[in-house]
């Protein structure tokens, strides 16, 4: 008769890389689900990244841009993830990334060099944990 051999236990480290893999895969499955639309945003008057408006939806109106180039800010990148914003104000708006970010390669902190002109749109996708690219519409 042959016996098998106890069942070898998983070390603990490897358990914990598991459930910390698994962790973050369900949490990217719910981000790229997870849909939010706000609506009505105020693009921020400092014109600079830290006084720009802190962008918290999925897909994001900015109903008011009072003067030229008035901004919002994106989250901090997460692999995956993508934003849209749309212009509904009556001026031009800048798009900051998050402190640390960069968008289309430009440098980190620097506001996109393409303005988001009045009744425009544009998406943008995070690439890794600190780049986001850009598609546009308009």
């Amino acid at each position: 008769m042959k016996l098998n051999p106890p069942p070898q236990q998983i070390p603990q480290k490897w358990q914990f890389n598991f459930i910390v893999e698994f962790v973050e895969s369900v949490r990217l499955i719910f981000e790229f689900v997870r849909i939010r639309y706000v609506a009505s945003i105020t693009a921020g008057t400092p014109q600079t990244q830290a006084g720009a408006t802190q962008l918290t939806g999925t897909i994001n109106n900015i109903g008011t841009v009072a003067v030229a180039n008035d901004g919002v800010r994106l989250p901090p990148a997460l692999i995956n993830s993508v934003r849209e914003i749309l212009n509904s104000g009556a001026n031009a708006a800048q798009v900051w990334p998050a402190t640390g970010d960069t968008i289309d390669g430009g440098a980190a902190d620097a506001v996109d060099a393409n303005t988001l002109g009045v009744a425009a749109s544009r998406r943008y996708f995070a690439v890794n944990s600190t780049d986001w690219i850009t598609l546009s519409n308009g």
